[in-house]
Formats: structure tokens, C-alpha cells, sequence
């Protein structure tokens, strides 16, 4: 939420971001429109001058407290959350009946647990779990029928569901880089080796959150209000923006005025071939179908990171 308050090119005008989640809420109190949650969320939209119905996008990561069983088991903890996070988003859809995407991610490393909250092999397990999720609605589309663990899906007219999407994946083991250069080291984390540390884990998963509605062509389109390129922030791409970003290049400097436009941490050719694409072109422009993003929140391991993203009043669609 900080770090998208003070972005530059993140379109507040259009959007507003709100945190829904709590700590300490595992998938069990999310997967129900009677649960506690979604009063309580209600609630704190009205506070905020704001509606259910305004909700259009999400950003969902769920876990279960003191898993006991991985796959391949047909009882493991994996299976149970397909199912308990397909009953989360119908019943997300049933609260926000204009909710039309929700983006999913499953569990950050947890090979440095101290308990048994949740600890390996079941978080990287839930990668798996989100994996059938949405291969389930994409095959359910196709005619290829009801998956028995994650229900109905739809997101035809009328449907129960929205569409899925994956968000960032934030999984990687250890100190092992990923093919990105991702790593988890201990001070990443709290002294129970499973939540993001202060500042600095949760900065980490901040910043991955950040780079994935920034850079997915399903995202921004609308999580932006200046197109990637343009680095003045005046509207129009042009050669102003080359000139911006020269004395920054291959510097590892984040910021969209540095000419970190895909915000991977340097000013490096990437950034210039986004000007490149984008040259020329007018920021902004109108609002798409999607008009909202959720945003990283800072909610414990077993909480359901419900990002409910909304428009403003004024600008809700008839």
C-alpha cells in the first residue's frame, strides 16, 4: 500500500486501493459469504465512502494453520485448499457482484519455520494448489466439465466465479536463485521463519507485488496512469524521456522517474525498449472494462490477503 501511494504512474484518479485482509485468518473464515470477514470488510468500505459493488479486482493469498498431510495424498493440504479457494471466490463474486478478475498467489518460502504454522514442503505445495485452481476454470471454459475439487467456475454472463489469473509467484528455495535472481535468506523473515521480516521481507514481497501489476498485460492498462516510457510524467512519450533516464542507465536505481519502468531494480535496455514500444503515444486514455488493482498488505502467514480493489463512487460503472 505504501509503496503504490507514492508511485508516480499508479492512477489514483481512477482507483481506489483497499486493504481487506487481517492476520491471522486462515482459508477456513474466508470460504463462506456468511463468514465473519466479508462483514467486517463491508463495514470498512462504507467507512472508507465506498461499496461492495464498487469492488472490481482482487489480489487473493490464502494458507491453512498446521497442515499434516502433502501430496500426493488425496487428504493433503494442497487438495483442501483448491477446494476451499474455489469456494472463496464464488463467494467473492457473491459479495462483489462486480468483481470481474481476482489474481492468486500461493506461499513465499518457508524452509526457515520454526513451528509448524506452515512450514515445508506445504508451502510450495500451495503452488499447486493454485496451479489447479485456475488450470480447473480454464479446462471448465474449454467443456472439459466440473473440476471435483475446485467446483464451478464459470465466469461466463451469469457465472458464479470471476476470471483467475496468477499474481506474482513468490516462491523460491532458499538462498538457491531463481532464473530471476530471487532468493529468501533468514533475515528475510520473523523470528518464527515463516512471515516476511520488517522492513525488509515484507519490502521483498512488496516490491514483487508491485513489479507483477505494473508489467501484466492483464493489469496495466488500468493499475497505470502513465504508460511505461514515460519517464517526465507529462503525457506523451517522446525523445524528453530518452534523455530523462541517460545519466541512470545500468544504474541500480528503482523509481519510474529513474527510468525503472518495469521496476526490476536497474535502468538497463529493457527500460528503453519500453519507450521504444511506446513511443509517440498519449498517456492515460480510457478506463478498460477493469478498472482496479490490489495491492500488497502486510497480513500474516495465514491470512487471506483479500486486496479488494474499487473505484471511486463517481466514477462507477452504470
Amino acid at each position: 500500500m505504501g509503496q503504490a501511494a507514492v508511485h508516480p504512474a499508479i492512477d489514483h484518479s481512477r482507483m481506489v486501493i483497499f486493504n481487506g485482509a487481517r492476520g491471522g485468518q486462515d482459508a477456513s473464515t474466508w470460504d463462506q459469504t456468511t463468514d465473519p470477514n466479508y462483514a467486517r470488510v463491508q463495514t470498512d468500505l462504507t467507512n472508507a465512502g465506498l461499496s461492495q459493488q464498487q469492488v472490481r479486482a482482487a489480489w487473493l493469498k490464502v494458507a491453512n494453520a498446521s497442515p499434516t498431510s502433502s501430496l500426493p495424498a488425496a487428504n493433503a493440504d494442497a487438495n483442501v485448499l483448491v477446494q476451499q479457494m474455489g469456494n472463496i471466490v464464488r463467494s467473492m463474486k457473491q459479495r462483489y457482484t462486480n468483481l470481474e478478475m481476482v489474481f492468486v498467489s500461493s506461499r513465499i518460502y518457508a524452509g526457515y519455520a520454526t513451528s509448524t504454522l506452515n512450514p515445508e514442503p506445504y508451502a510450495y505445495e500451495s503452488g499447486f494448489a493454485v496451479k489447479r485452481l485456475i488450470a480447473a476454470q480454464i479446462n471448465q471454459m474449454n467443456g472439459g466439465g466440473i473440476d471435483p475439487l475446485a467446483g464451478d467456475l464459470s465466469f461466463s454472463a451469469g457465472g458464479p466465479a470471476p476470471l483467475l489469473a496468477w499474481g506474482p509467484y513468490m516462491w523460491a528455495n532458499g538462498t538457491t536463485p531463481r532464473s530471476d535472481g530471487l532468493t529468501w535468506v533468514p533475515s528475510d523473515f520473523a523470528s518464527d521463519g515463516t512471515h516476511p521480516s520488517a522492513p525488509q521481507g515484507r519490502k521483498k514481497v512488496a516490491d514483487a507485488l508491485m513489479r507483477y501489476f505494473i508489467n501484466s498485460p492483464f493489469t496495466k492498462n488500468w493499475f497505470l496512469q502513465f504508460k511505461q516510457g514515460d519517464a517526465d510524467t507529462n503525457g506523451i512519450i517522446d525523445f524528453d524521456d530518452y534523455s530523462h533516464i541517460d545519466n541512470g542507465f545500468n544504474n541500480h536505481r528503482t523509481g519510474w522517474s529513474n527510468g525503472d519502468f518495469d521496476y526490476n531494480g536497474v535502468v538497463d535496455f529493457d527500460d528503453y525498449s519500453l519507450i521504444d514500444m511506446n513511443f509517440n503515444l498519449q498517456s492515460g486514455g480510457a478506463l478498460p472494462r477493469i478498472a482496479a488493482v490490489p495491492e500488497p498488505t502486510s497480513c500474516s502467514l495465514a491470512a487471506l490477503a483479500l486486496a479488494s480493489i474499487t473505484r471511486r463512487r463517481r466514477q462507477r460503472r452504470a
